[in-house]
């Protein structure tokens, strides 16, 4: 993810009071909104629908927890305007079809509820009558009311976070409607809150992308890359075995690094920059398994990888090919993946035009098949989800203030509250008792140098790799200096997370942290490779990375599902537990890191940080 270049793209000029001009009054729609939703509720609660929901209820929960309340209502809220039954309907569509009785004034305002909002929000302020809510992940203003009247808003508190979900007051322009929970964090939460934004953003772009100078700069970032991907390569496709397609790739992020590198200002060159001084790019093992490797960087679709690419292009050069089934096969499998979208078969139909029918007939045997007349027709049938949604660029760029929270400082180093919060945190990390007063000392160190030179992510990320270490038997933190085991842990991170690359933010040298923590720069760097050797720390195991370095390493989500390399990201939550349970994963991308978390103890709740 990328932030915006500019202050200019969030809408400043607040939202502004909704009014309803020329019909029903802004006060009668919203009375009129809360029958229509308890009247949707009582059908999503019937027993017709009670098999849909209760395994949603269940996976909210988790194994053997109960679901808290407000988080039952916002997976109620869910099914009811947004979940697919298995005619492909929602309960909305449902009540729209079922009740003839329903006025135009009734349906104007149900058809806006398929379009939901759902976010962190930051609240600015609070008028006499509804609150203005900025959403951290499209950057934009909303005036929100409720329909319990402007006391639902009073525990909010003020300069504080809400997630929230909300749906448009129809025909009223710039009004909004709290649907379902509210859930309110404090200003002090702004780290936590900043980093749950950005995981629902990387989870849903789409809620990002409601804001068009967002879709804007995803595009404009993405030509941007694609074009540097095609000048490197001389073409937007490669097909390569998997050793030298690593090989190529990491010969590419080099020189995208020595570029960066190149247009900052003279002086010492940074040491230990992943893709210049050690490879930034390892292929993971399903795809470093396959015979060959497709990479294709498309102006639409983005950057994707098949397996057995080279495979499909030697079946369509050579159409008996189809007659070995492991030829035929693999088309197979790139026809059923829910996955794997229409771009690899229509640029093998175009490169291949005078023998795409012959492969199509053999394999699906249908004597008449011809691309030009059925294929777009065949797409369709088989990738129905590829056409159901718009075209969105594969770079996700986030807003000024989500990024200026993310680089928040670690705490107020005058606030108690803060300092009892981060003791609290302590409780959390489940240091064994007989190293605590070690680790403590230590993470005290790396909290106080993050809040100096870094920020709130690299804290906790130190914090999470001195309490591994405090877990391994015997510790190695019981040996040597606390303040050399401090430098090594943020050093380490620095290393893997790109911190002494100069076109990255935060950037600091390794001088700057030799100073900060008193220890001299060799012995911090002899110190830092035995953390990384000790917790297995790469750019290409994620437990320790921060979350934009996650978000643009494709490579980190890679699983293989049927033989091809698919995002986890994008398949069904089930799924996405069965892949991080196998260890395939860093976490399961639909509940976030400490939804994760939760889901393995057990537990419905993870006070106080945010749920995702």
């Amino acid at each position: 993810m990328c932030a915006a270049d500019s202050e200019n793209e969030r809408r400043t000029d607040r939202a502004p009071r909704a009014r309803n001009q020329d019909g029903p009054s802004l006060a009668s729609l919203i009375e009129r909104s809360a029958e229509l939703k308890r009247a949707l509720v009582d059908v999503a609660l019937s027993p017709r629908m009670k098999r849909h929901l209760q395994p949603l209820m269940a996976e909210a929960a988790g194994p053997g927890a109960v679901l808290a309340e407000d988080e039952a209502i916002r997976v109620i809220d869910r099914f009811a305007l947004q979940h697919r039954l298995p005619d492909g309907t929602t309960v909305l569509d449902q009540v729209l079809a079922d009740r003839p009785d329903l006025t135009a004034a009734d349906r104007e305002i149900l058809h806006g509820w398929r379009d939901p909002v759902e976010g962190y929000f930051e609240i600015p302020r609070k008028d006499r009558d509804s609150v203005v809510l900025l959403n951290l992940l499209d950057d934009l203003e909303y005036r929100t009311y409720s329909n319990m009247g402007p006391a639902a808003f009073r525990p909010l508190p003020r300069d504080g976070f809400v997630h929230i979900r909300l749906v448009p007051i129809r025909p009223v322009p710039g009004a909004w409607l709290v649907s379902g929970s509210m859930r309110a964090y404090a200003k002090s939460d702004a780290a936590r809150v900043a980093q749950a934004a950005l995981d629902l953003a990387a989870k849903h772009p789409e809620l990002v992308y409601r804001n068009p100078e967002k879709v804007r700069q995803g595009w404009e970032q993405m030509r941007a890359d694609r074009a540097a991907f095609v000048e490197f390569f001389g073409g937007d496709e490669l097909v390569l075995p998997p050793a030298e397609a690593e090989a190529r790739l990491n010969a590419y992020y080099r020189h995208r690094q020595e570029a960066a590198l190149a247009r900052q200002p003279a002086g010492r060159r940074p040491r230990d920059l992943p893709g210049v001084d050690a490879p930034a790019f390892e292929l993971p093992p399903e795809l470093a398994d396959a015979d060959t490797i497709g990479i294709i960087y498309d102006e639409t679709d983005g950057l994707n990888f098949y397996n057995d690419y080279g495979r499909l292009h030697e079946l369509f050069a050579d159409p008996a090919l189809a007659a070995d089934k492991r030829y035929a096969d693999v088309l197979r499998g790139y026809l059923r993946a829910e996955t794997v979208g229409p771009l690899p078969l229509r640029r093998l139909a175009a490169a291949h035009p005078d023998t795409v029918d012959a492969v199509f007939r053999k394999v699906l045997r249908k004597p008449d098949f011809t691309w030009a007349e059925h294929g777009e027709a065949l797409l369709r049938q088989r990738k129905p989800w590829y056409y159901e949604q718009e075209p969105r660029p594969g770079v996700s760029v986030i807003g000024t203030r989500l990024s200026e929270l993310l680089r928040g400082p670690v705490m107020d180093r005058d606030g108690d509250e803060q300092a009892r919060k981060a003791a609290t945190e302590l409780d959390e990390l489940k240091i064994p008792k007989t190293m605590l007063p070690v680790a403590e000392q230590i993470i005290q160190i790396t909290d106080e140098v993050c809040a100096d030179l870094l920020d709130a992510e690299y804290a906790g990320l130190a914090r999470q790799a001195v309490a591994k270490l405090a877990r391994k038997r015997p510790s190695p933190l019981l040996g040597g200096r606390r303040a050399t085991w401090a430098a090594a842990v943020v050093y380490a991170l620095g290393q893997v997370n790109f911190l002494f690359d100069p076109s990255t933010e935060p950037c600091r040298t390794a001088d700057e942290l030799s100073a900060a923590f008193g220890v001299a720069k060799t012995t911090m760097s002899s110190k830092a490779k035995q953390v990384r050797d000790l917790l297995k720390m790469s750019y290409f195991k994620p437990e320790f990375l921060r979350a934009d370095v996650v978000a643009q390493n494709p490579m980190v989500w890679l699983i293989e599902v049927n033989g091809l390399a698919v995002d986890s990201r994008s398949l069904p939550v089930d799924y996405q537990v069965a892949a991080f349970r196998r260890g395939y994963i860093p976490y399961v991308p639909a509940l976030g890191r400490e939804g994760t978390a939760a889901l393995m103890r057990g537990e419905a709740r993870h006070d106080p940080a945010p749920d995702t």
